[in-house]
């Protein structure tokens, strides 16, 4: 179980659930809600921080009722600045470009849980670059294009791991929406 984690000053670090621990923060974390922790160990990786955090049955962490968020705290990868500096996938970015070409839409079945996905094209003035939404993020799209002319979309997605595949960089979206 993999998750991201924002401070109030908005930074962000990944964290993962050690696998035995899975069933019991499963059940307990909910996307969206403001956690306090302790407790939390530290691995080394090649992120842009150097470490995640890691979260295991020693972890203690509470709801906070009154969360502070920061304002927004986009850190943009540009297309050429994704291509230059590799397909790191440790390391999460935040895209955002205008909607240049709709591919594919499909499921796939994992474990017997079927997800939507889509292929997109992004661009901005340094070149294009193809995204998959997963999940959620697919029908948010769709609704979207369905209204009608949607020339000129902008699209920000944020925490994209950028992959490797088929000869090609694709950005992917992390979280099921």
């Amino acid at each position: 179980m993999h998750m991201l984690l924002v401070d109030n000053h908005g930074d962000k670090i990944e964290a993962y659930v050690t696998v035995p621990n899975v069933k019991f923060f499963g059940n307990h974390l909910k996307e969206g809600l403001t956690y306090d922790f302790a407790c939390l160990g530290v691995e080394a990786n090649a992120t842009r921080h150097g470490c995640r955090l890691k979260i295991t049955f020693t972890t203690i962490f509470e709801v906070v009722a009154t969360p502070i968020y920061p304002e927004s705290d986009f850190d943009f990868s540009s297309v050429d600045m994704v291509h230059t500096h590799g397909y790191d996938p440790s390391i999460l970015r935040d895209v955002c470009g205008v909607l240049t070409g709709f591919t594919l839409e499909r499921s796939c079945t994992i474990d017997g849980v079927t997800t939507k996905l889509a292929l997109i094209e992004l661009a901005d003035e340094h070149g294009t670059m193809d995204c998959c939404l997963v999940g959620d993020y697919v029908n948010q799209l769709m609704r979207f294009l369905s209204i009608g002319d949607v020339t000129q979309t902008v699209v920000v997605l944020q925490t994209c791991r950028v992959l490797h595949q088929q000869g090609r960089i694709v950005c992917y979206t992390v979280a099921n929406g």
